[in-house]
């Protein structure tokens, strides 16, 4: 029977949202949402690690994400700018859980400069849009949906696995809409929707029989 290690794969949410008003016309504030997902220690537990090095592709469009939201709700427009950044942290923690080694890429196989260590697959996730909702009754939740597309290839460059993701969150209104909510509140779900794409990403590696087959 293989050992069972308990690993991570979850975080704890460090929100920082940096607030910029401005009024024009009938415009209402304009807010910059940092979210920033800093992985610890949960109780979940994975078989032992593979023992195979992966490359982790991460294009200047995944990582430079950013999403734009102007919604009618409350007249705020919430501009979600380092998405890609902090997905693109998380997803190596969570492959990092599975996998020998993950080392990031700067190209897809195949591979025109030596790599520092022999890569069986390559993985490349890509952001394909974005679901934010605003409470239009404050006591209703803020909720954000975020969903990816995930690309494995063999050393040949062959595309051998690909899967929609969507990582879901959401944090309960409140009978006020304080200027710390309106601060705190949009990064919250973006958050638990990056952390829960990444739990669903390693379940879904776990039990792929093309990633099995790609790495017996």
């Amino acid at each position: 029977m293989r050992k069972k290690q308990t690993t991570i794969l979850f975080a704890a949410v460090a929100l920082a949202s940096t607030l910029t008003f401005f009024l024009s016309g009938c415009l209402g504030p304009s807010m910059n949402v940092r979210v920033t997902v800093t992985p610890t220690l949960i109780d979940k537990t994975y078989p032992d690690k593979m023992p195979v090095n992966i490359g982790l592709y991460l294009s200047d469009e995944f990582k430079n994400y950013r999403y734009t939201d102007s919604t009618k709700t409350l007249g705020t427009t919430y501009d979600f700018w380092n998405l890609g950044s902090e997905s693109a942290g998380i997803f190596e923690v969570g492959l990092s859980q599975v996998f020998e080694k993950v080392v990031v890429v700067d190209q897809k196989p195949p591979f025109t400069k030596v790599q520092p260590v022999p890569l069986r697959a390559v993985v490349e996730p890509k952001i394909e849009g974005v679901d934010f909702k605003v409470p239009a009754i404050v006591v209703q939740p803020w909720s954000m949906k975020i969903q990816y597309k995930i690309l494995v290839y063999d050393a040949d460059g062959k595309m051998v696995w690909a899967i929609p993701i969507t990582g879901t969150g959401e944090v309960p209104g409140s009978y006020t809409r304080t200027m710390e909510e309106l601060g705190t509140n949009p990064a919250k779900p973006a958050t638990a929707a990056i952390i829960d794409a990444a739990d669903k990403l390693v379940e879904a590696i776990l039990t792929s029989e093309e990633v099995k087959r790609l790495f017996n």
